[in-house]
């Protein structure tokens, strides 16, 4: 009884229906599109931003890979420049000298952090480029 309520009702709707109004194609970033071509191009540009950032991630992990390869292989090791030996007092007045190293997971952090600042002021010189060569 409810389905024939229901199938009923869908096929007075349906009778309403005239034509349809368009259609609207969405890319992976949400935005909407007419025509299917422009839809396209635009997510083919999606995709080559994507391939781009991927390959920079790639090589800041080889980078960051190849520094912690060379210390390990090494027996290197990174120290506090400003004050690399703290003293460490005991309970019988002498002292014990500590070397302040730094973290390798630290040092991976801020070679990341370097290395995405200079892909940003990159990006940043390639854009102000192609503004002042256009006009």
């Amino acid at each position: 009884m409810k389905k024939n309520l229901e199938n009923t009702l869908t096929n007075n709707l349906k009778k309403m229906l005239k034509h349809e109004l368009t259609r609207v194609w969405l890319t992976s970033d949400d935005k909407r599109f007419l025509c299917i071509d422009d839809a396209l191009n635009h997510e083919e540009k999606l995709e080559k931003k994507r391939a781009i950032i991927e390959k920079e991630e790639d090589e800041m992990d080889n980078i960051k890979t190849t520094i912690l390869k060379v210390l390990n292989s090494n027996n290197w090791g990174l120290y506090f420049k400003g004050e690399p030996i703290t003293l460490i007092p005991t309970s019988d007045e002498s002292m014990v000298y500590k070397v302040n190293e730094v973290e390798l997971e630290k040092l991976t952090e801020e070679v990341q952090a370097m290395l995405e600042n200079n892909c940003q002021e990159d990006t940043k010189e390639n854009q102000t480029g192609n503004w002042s060569s256009n006009g």
